[in-house]
């Protein structure tokens, strides 16, 4: 991958984490798409977070430090819910979060594999 498309989705990985993190410390109604269920909300946000995390850093496969990070969010996540009246722990909510990274390795990956301009990143030298 190109050091330009390495930037942009490190740009766009910052810009997912912050604003899952404004999302999941609001109010409930303050969150769109409540109304899809809060797992599927939770599974979504962990897949984009998990191919954003795997495409900002290109030279490192998918592995267990990527999922450790990934994991390690969404458990901080929760302790602040715990800490916020209008918003509970959940442990339910950090599987669905293991489940959207799941995903991403499971079923993204091989699909995102077959995009031309994606292609490279699983390339021997990704980065360049």
């Amino acid at each position: 991958m190109h050091r330009t498309q390495t930037t942009l989705f490190r740009i766009a990985l910052l810009t997912a984490t912050v604003a899952i993190a404004h999302f999941a410390t609001a109010p409930l109604e303050a969150v769109p798409f409540v109304g899809l269920g809060d797992k599927v909300l939770h599974v979504g946000a962990f897949l984009v977070l998990a191919s954003m995390l795997d495409f900002s850093f290109p030279s490192t496969a998918f592995g267990a430090g990527k999922v450790a990070a990934l994991l390690a969010y969404g458990i901080a996540i929760e302790i602040v819910q715990h800490y916020l009246p209008f918003r509970s722990f959940s442990l339910l909510d950090w599987l669905a979060d293991a489940a959207g990274i799941a995903l991403y390795v499971a079923a993204a990956t091989p699909i995102l594999k077959r995009i031309p301009w994606l292609q490279r990143r699983w390339e021997p030298q990704a980065f360049q």
